[in-house]
């Protein structure tokens, strides 16, 4: 009976974890969601589209953002469950926010190339910095998962 309640606080623990950090993750894929439709806004300026076309580019892409921000939602909160469970939590969020830094300076960096944006010094470092985390946050995630299928080959 021991061993069953350890199990259900654990699972209990992952279900509350999982639900908090996925919160987390899916307000930052909120602001992309947003930061997404303003690059796509600006896009449709700089390809030379027809005005009267806007309304639906806007519509269509707020509703298939929405819609992949919602399977995001669902996605992360059963990995981050699964990952508590197994012990790679920490991994596991660190590698979904540097995908997610990653998408926003490649956004970025799409803005400042149609110059949608200008960038002043402090906003270069914050962009040269945002796309080096979100690179070291990922190398950090996998850098584990490298060294397990190593050690499985060799066996």
């Amino acid at each position: 009976m021991d061993d069953y309640m350890k199990m259900s606080s654990r699972k209990a623990k992952a279900g509350i974890y999982s639900y908090l950090l996925s919160f987390v993750t899916s307000g930052l894929g909120i602001y992309l969601w947003f930061e997404m439709r303003d690059l796509i806004s600006n896009l449709l300026i700089v390809l030379h589209i027809n005005p009267s076309a806007w309304r639906a580019f806007d519509n269509f892409s707020f509703l298939l953002l929405g819609v992949l921000w919602l399977a995001f939602v669902f996605i992360t909160q059963h990995a981050y469950q699964k990952s508590y469970l197994a012990g790679t939590l920490f991994r596991r969020v660190c590698l979904v926010i540097g995908i997610q830094m990653l998408i926003w300076f490649a956004m970025r960096l799409i803005a400042v190339l149609i110059q949608a944006i200008t960038l002043h010094a402090w906003g270069w470092i914050l962009f040269i910095c945002a796309g080096g985390a979100g690179m070291v946050l990922i190398l950090y995630a996998r850098k584990g998962r490298t060294i397990i299928y190593a050690e499985e080959f060799k066996g």
